[in-house]
């Protein structure tokens, strides 16, 4: 299936990696206690978060998969209309594919 895009992929990344970051729990992913994660400094947090970011985006257009959990958040794929929306609490960010 795959996520469909038209916009440059690093910035779709860049942009979820940036979300991504702002979870709370987000560090579980990585088997990362909170004194660690809050330990390391932005540009390390952030190239971590990226590599997160891409594992999420291609996981989310495996068909199975219409949602992955991140921390206290979710991560959504719309396919139809273009975005994956990222929700914690009533936070919600949108994050456009085209």
């Amino acid at each position: 299936m795959g996520v469909k895009f038209a916009r440059e992929y690093s910035e779709i990344i860049d942009e979820l990696a940036k979300t991504l970051v702002q979870i709370s729990g987000a560090n579980d992913l990585f088997d990362m206690d909170e004194d660690t994660w809050f330990g390391m400094d932005g540009d390390g947090k952030h190239e971590l978060t990226k590599t997160m970011a891409d594992d999420i985006f291609f996981a989310l257009g495996e068909e199975r998969s219409a949602s992955i959990s991140v921390g206290n958040g979710l991560v959504e794929y719309d396919k139809n209309r273009h975005i994956i929306k990222v929700t914690e609490g009533v936070k919600i960010v949108l994050i456009d594919l085209v």
